[in-house]
């Protein structure tokens, strides 16, 4: 039979154990969660401002489709007016000819009587979104469904990111951004 026999250890210098943190330690974990804690920040306020640019040009995108079904089905022309205040911008979609609707500073539009406003997007200076159209109006033709003249609205936002909306003659909207890598936008 086998007896086993009690293994002796043999121990190391005196060291002391240390435990715990030491106060480099809890600063150098606080920068490094203060670092990714601001990265954070800037890509979410990105983020953001993307969502809202996309989703603005997304709007105009479905504005004019909305614009050109009513041009069809009340077989008279209906106009999409645009106009740039020192408060912000906006645009109309109205009946009329291009003067017959203008902005107000409080995002309320003024039309001509006989003339009908169908929807007013306003953007106030400090939304953030800076609007700016190559044309004063768009006029579609109800029979044809043609617009003219073409032009390109441009939505850009505090942090230089832009959409082109790409208006072409039979009133079809491309969108591009001349800001490189705005994802899911087609460069311009």
């Amino acid at each position: 039979m086998l007896t086993r026999r009690p293994i002796a250890h043999r121990t190391a210098p005196h060291r002391a154990l240390e435990s715990g943190f030491s106060l480099i330690d809890g600063l150098i974990a606080t920068s490094v969660v203060a670092i990714l804690a601001g990265i954070a920040a800037t890509s979410a306020g990105d983020s953001r401002a993307r969502q809202q640019l996309v989703g603005a040009a997304g709007e105009f995108e479905t504005h004019m489709h909305h614009a050109k079904t009513i041009a069809a089905a009340t077989n008279a022309a209906v106009r999409i007016s645009f106009e740039a205040l020192q408060e912000g911008a906006c645009y109309v979609l109205h009946t009329g000819s291009s003067s017959d609707c203008t902005c107000q500073a409080n995002g309320s539009v003024q039309c001509s009587p006989d003339v009908t406003a169908l929807r007013v997007v306003y953007f106030d200076a400090s939304s953030g979104l800076r609007v700016a159209s190559n044309v004063k109006s768009m006029t579609i033709d109800p029979a044809r469904g043609t617009v003219s003249p073409a032009g390109t609205v441009r939505f850009a936002a505090t942090n230089g990111a832009a959409v082109h909306q790409v208006v072409n003659v039979w009133g079809r909207v491309r969108s591009c951004s001349p800001t490189p890598g705005l994802a899911g936008v087609n460069p311009c």
